[in-house]
């Protein structure tokens, strides 16, 4: 039971760290006139966070690099499921949450860049980007089985 507990409040807490690392330039950004100055290392941080955030969603919906063995992947996630078992209806809570944020803040990073483009920091950029990325191999894994 400890472990469900510590692996509920870890995804909380990333979840949001992600959002608390992007939200506040999301907003500066679109009520600027000029680009808001982002810390190097805060920038860095941020991306490193979307990151995990981003492989997480990837292994939920089977996204494999080319050239891997998908049964290696099934073993892999198998082995992992068994280190933290997690009730289903938390698993769901999560994974939805995650979606939610994760392409919520890339989509608002888009449109930012889309209205302001001479004044969206990389930050904002790269998410926008990576996530579309990702969307696309989502979309390729799942019509690929």
């Amino acid at each position: 039971m400890a472990k469900k507990i510590a692996a509920a409040i870890v995804a909380l807490l990333l979840g949001l760290t992600f959002a608390f690392l992007y939200v506040p330039v999301l907003v500066e950004t679109w009520s600027s006139t000029t680009m808001p100055p982002v810390n190097p290392a805060v920038s860095k941080f941020s991306t490193a966070v979307a990151g995990y955030v981003a492989a997480i969603i990837a292994m939920w919906f089977g996204v494999t690099a080319p050239g891997v063995n998908r049964s290696v992947q099934a073993r892999t996630a198998s082995f992992a499921s068994r280190l933290v078992v997690v009730p289903e209806w938390l698993r769901a809570t999560v994974a939805i949450a995650y979606l939610l944020a994760y392409f919520g803040v890339a989509v608002i990073a888009g449109l930012v860049w889309v209205t302001r483009p001479g004044i969206t920091p990389d930050l904002l950029q790269t998410q926008a980007v990576v996530a579309a990325g990702l969307a696309f191999a989502i979309v390729t894994s799942l019509f690929s089985e």
